[in-house]
């Protein structure tokens, strides 16, 4: 489709200029975003029931176990994320959408970006953190939104205009308060059109204003990852036969513990820890942050990347968020 191939096109040239120079060690991980990175906000707020760690949700994780974000997080400073409820630096919340709020049950709401950016200014006091890595992470929940019309009143163009410039007045304002690296990862496998149209959207406008900011705008493609991953598991680290279709708890007893491994996604929607463990391998690679280490290392390397993270962070210099 036009569309998809477009969306692609504008990926490929802004992957190509992300590539860096030299490698990345980022002082902490700031995480703004949906399901795909909350590392257990959601969990938080409703009392440890959404997502259900009955079936084999991993502390709070929408998935069997760490979720990308959390690899990433313990290549680098020797810790998975901690969510913002509980004292850290993800923001990301379950059913988060970049347009706009949303509400998970009556009276229970889903901070979009712009409040997570709110109560990531209440935490800090508006500082940023310049050798801090800043991640966006939203796309597919605002699809779900524009497919079951559930905009708030807002027609089609006018949600996809509100998707698309939040997400890039975000890199603008973080950039402009002194963020170095800022990454963004697009839509989740669009395979709908409304996905595929609303990542061209943000790819192009992204590739409009990056030349203009200081920051270093890292983008992540997942529609590309997919692709790849479907074409051949294995250079991922996955079994040739990953199972693409069936979800894990459909195909497993579900519960704690759960054996995911043969399986692309957990539960229909999120993928299973391994494919996240695989997400962020390629992150790792394109960003140049340090490699997310096989699953036998973790036990090993655990307690030396604790000692070296905390020699690694660096004090702080203080800049505002406008």
């Amino acid at each position: 489709m036009k569309s998809r191939s477009i969306a692609v096109a504008l990926a490929t040239a802004l992957l190509a200029s992300a590539v860096p120079a030299t490698a990345l060690t980022p002082s902490a991980f700031y995480i703004f975003g949906d399901s795909f990175a909350d590392a257990g906000n959601i969990a938080a707020a409703t009392g440890n029931t959404v997502p259900d760690p009955a079936l084999g949700y991993w502390q709070g994780r929408f998935a069997d176990g760490r979720n990308w974000a959390d690899y990433l997080s313990n290549a680098a400073l020797g810790h998975v994320t901690t969510a913002s409820l509980n004292g850290g630096t993800n923001f990301s919340f379950g059913g988060a959408r970049a347009a706009q709020d949303d509400q998970i049950a009556p009276g229970v709401a889903i901070p979009g970006l712009a409040t997570q950016f709110g109560m990531y200014a209440a935490a800090s006091g508006g500082a940023v953190d310049p050798n801090g890595l800043y991640v966006l992470n939203f796309g597919n929940n605002d699809v779900g939104a524009i497919l079951s019309g559930d905009t708030e009143g807002l027609t089609i163009a006018q949600y996809q205009a509100a998707y698309v410039g939040n997400m890039v007045g975000a890199v603008q304002q973080l950039s402009l308060a002194g963020a170095q690296n800022i990454l963004v990862a697009g839509v989740p496998n669009p395979t709908q059109l409304e996905g595929q149209i609303l990542q061209g959207m943000l790819l192009s406008s992204l590739s409009a204003v990056t030349p203009t900011l200081s920051a270093n705008v890292h983008v992540y493609d997942y529609f590309s990852f997919f692709t790849r991953l479907a074409t051949d598991p294995t250079q991922f680290g996955l079994p040739a036969d990953i199972n693409l279709t069936t979800p894990c708890l459909a195909g497993e007893i579900p519960g704690p513990g759960i054996d995911c491994a043969g399986y692309l996604s957990f539960d229909g929607t999120h993928v299973t820890s391994a494919v996240q463990r695989a997400i962020a391998q390629d992150i790792a690679h394109q960003v140049g942050l340090p490699a997310v280490p096989e699953p036998a290392s973790w036990a090993m390397m655990i307690t030396g990347f604790g000692l070296v993270g905390s020699a690694l962070r660096r004090r702080r210099v203080v800049a505002h968020i406008a």
